[in-house]
């Protein structure tokens, strides 16, 4: 797991965390449906695996799955379980 990153975690910001989601139409999707699906940093990679998405119309990506998730991180959308 890359430094700095929770091992457990949980969605915080459900509404916030749908709001993004339903502003994505791209492969960026695919990494938010799977935070809700995991509790920990582990099998959050482990549905997602390697993969990168590269949205539509913009031109600074493509994004991993880790990026992905420290967004969701520094959004306030998951949090750190203790």
């Amino acid at each position: 797991m890359p430094p700095s990153l929770p091992d457990r975690f949980r969605v915080s910001n459900e509404d916030g965390f749908r709001k993004r989601m339903a502003r994505l139409y791209d492969g960026r999707l695919y990494f938010y449906e799977a935070m809700l699906k995991a509790d920990s940093y582990d099998a959050y990679c482990a549905l997602t695996g390697v993969g990168r998405a590269t949205p539509r119309g913009r031109k600074d990506g493509p994004f991993s799955a880790e990026q992905e998730f420290r967004y969701a991180l520094n959004r306030g959308w998951i949090c750190e379980l203790v």
